[in-house]
């Protein structure tokens, strides 16, 4: 009996001892678990901070870049270097690297790219914002455009690409008054036209120019077309239009105030794309600016009159041919092409974001220069924006 007893008596202490070793197994599962976590919430305040650092640092960088872009809002010769503290105690450092002059495009050392391309009429503003203790820095770089500034200066026809095309010995680039030989014509690439005379001087930025044999006339300087500005140009005068002709044809006639120096006149805005034809004659009276926002086609004997002397603008937001009896005493002035048609009559002054082409060949018409254009500024108020923006 007594080793049947002892027999029995043996499962149960095994029994314990599985219990404990079962209960140790859970404590070591518990307390890895219990370092994960702990190790995982370390992990993840280590990156909330981390956040909150680089978004203080690129905070204090965007507050730098708008310290810059208020010093050019004052004046736009201002290059820096600018720097300051936040409340927070993050610091940013500027630098304005400008190109808002006419010239063409600048390349300045980029002190985290190597290199950095300014447009013409624009400027670059690298700025960096840094932790309290010297954390990790974050750069933002921006691009910045600078309101529409243009001057015409002494040209009567300038294109910001070519001037080709045809007129016959009967039809040419007529002065502005009988000896002023003051018709210049500048291209910012080439001049191939061919026409019956030119009484001013041809300039081309290229390599050929067909109406000027001397070595003046190619690989000059190229002049300033506002082309990366034409749609807020377009945009402010839809914005200040006086009237607003959506579809169908303009009116007869329109009335503006008189030219004052610095100050635009009454703004005409057609939405879309605009062709007269036939007889349509629109006469504009005083210091007109009318825009088409779209392509411009004239064609039979339709006219554009405006008043001689008044400054006059007529701008196009696209590809403009002038044929009929043209366009009279304005500054006519497209974003891409314009077609001068030797048949028409046109005086004033022309600037073409794309190129500029002599076509048709009557015994009448051509273009003559307005004089009152010259050095002609146009000026549209607006503040310092941004074209292009980056971080890092």
């Amino acid at each position: 009996m007594g080793d049947e007893d002892m027999w029995t008596q043996r499962p149960a202490r095994s029994q314990r001892g599985f219990a404990l070793i079962f209960s140790l197994f859970i404590m070591v599962l518990l307390l890895i678990t219990t370092l994960l976590l702990l190790q995982n919430a370390q992990g993840t305040a280590a990156n909330t901070r981390a956040n909150e650092l680089k978004n203080g640092a690129l905070n204090a960088a965007e507050a730098g870049a708008n310290k810059a872009m208020d010093a050019l809002d004052g004046s736009l010769a201002a290059t820096g270097p600018g720097s300051g503290t936040l409340a927070n105690g993050y610091k940013y450092s500027y630098t304005i690297y400008p190109n808002l002059s006419n010239g063409p495009q600048r390349t300045y050392t980029d002190p985290q790219l190597g290199s950095i391309v300014v447009p013409s009429a624009m400027a670059a503003i690298v700025s960096v914002g840094t932790g309290p203790v010297l954390e990790r820095p974050v750069t933002v770089e921006e691009i910045i455009q600078a309101p529409v500034n243009f001057n015409l200066g002494s040209d009567a026809i300038l294109a910001n690409v070519d001037i080709s095309g045809h007129w016959n010995h009967k039809i040419g680039i007529e002065e502005s008054s009988p000896g002023a030989n003051d018709a210049n014509i500048h291209a910012n690439r080439n001049v191939t036209a061919d026409v019956g005379f030119l009484h001013g001087t041809a300039t081309a930025s290229g390599t050929t120019d067909s109406l000027n044999g001397s070595p003046g006339g190619v690989n000059t300087s190229q002049q300033f077309v506002p082309l990366g500005q034409f749609p807020a140009l377009i945009q402010y005068m839809q914005n200040h239009a006086s009237v607003t002709v959506n579809g169908g044809s303009l009116a007869s006639s329109y009335t503006c105030p008189a030219y004052v120096a610095g100050v635009l006149g009454r703004v005409i805005f057609y939405n879309g794309s605009l062709h007269p034809s036939g007889q349509a004659k629109t006469t504009f009276t005083g210091d007109c600016i009318l825009v088409i926002n779209g392509d411009y086609d004239q064609t039979g004997q339709a006219s554009m009159a405006f008043q001689a002397s008044q400054h006059s603008i007529m701008l196009v937001n696209g590809n403009a041919s002038y044929a009929g009896n043209a366009a009279t005493s304005a500054l006519l002035w497209s974003k891409g092409d314009i077609t001068l048609d030797g048949n028409a009559n046109i005086t004033g002054a022309v600037v073409a974001g794309g190129s500029v082409s002599f076509g048709g060949g009557g015994s009448g018409g051509g273009f003559e220069y307005d004089r009152s254009f010259l050095n002609f500024q146009v000026n549209i108020p607006s503040k310092i924006k941004t074209a292009a923006y980056a971080e890092y």
